[in-house]
């Protein structure tokens, strides 16, 4: 195999620009970022998704993040707004406790991308020119925003060429955002 799930999300999260691309789209769109980067990686290895593996992918995925990994950054998110904040607390101890829920959140969402990953492991790989790896990547992630029902307005256009650019290495946000149109 040429890349995991897991090594392609960390290398693609990693680049400037994308945590803050992820988090806009998982707050204004509620979009699972583990999908859409499992929909990149996709593309970016084997093709277009068919839709009997989409609807396992979508599945599993909302179960998973329903009980798992959203309750998690809930709990990591209000230590971090308020729940250190009290008094009668010591923020030291409570910090270290947020950091604890942080990696248990984090582990959930491998969990979940080897789950993922474990879905198409008798699906072969296909070597794509760059232009075909985008037109894959574009493909299976305008699926997924259909599936949500979001429209490919700027904001969502803007954020995901910055996550596609930096899936593909050899192509420029400019590039990507060309092929958005």
């Amino acid at each position: 195999m040429s890349e995991s799930f897991w090594d392609f999300s960390i290398r693609t999260y990693s680049c400037e620009q994308v945590p803050e691309a992820c988090l806009t789209l998982q707050n204004n769109y509620g979009v699972d970022v583990n999908i859409l980067l499992f929909t990149l990686w996709y593309g970016h290895t084997r093709g277009p998704i068919a839709e009997p593996l989409f609807r396992e992918v979508l599945d599993f995925s909302g179960s998973w993040s329903a009980q798992v990994v959203v309750p998690l950054r809930g709990v990591r998110t209000w230590l971090k707004t308020d729940g250190c904040e009290d008094s009668r607390m010591h923020k030291e101890d409570c910090q270290m406790y947020r950091e604890k829920v942080k990696k248990l959140e984090l582990a959930g969402e491998k969990i979940q991308q080897e789950v993922l990953q474990s879905m198409v492991l008798g699906l072969e790989e296909n070597a794509q020119s760059l232009s075909m790896q985008l037109e894959f990547m574009l493909l299976n992630s305008a699926a997924y925003f259909s599936f949500l029902e979001i429209e490919m307005g700027k904001e969502l256009k803007d954020q995901l060429s910055v996550i596609v650019g930096a899936g593909i290495k050899q192509l420029s946000e400019a590039e990507v955002l060309a092929e958005l149109g």
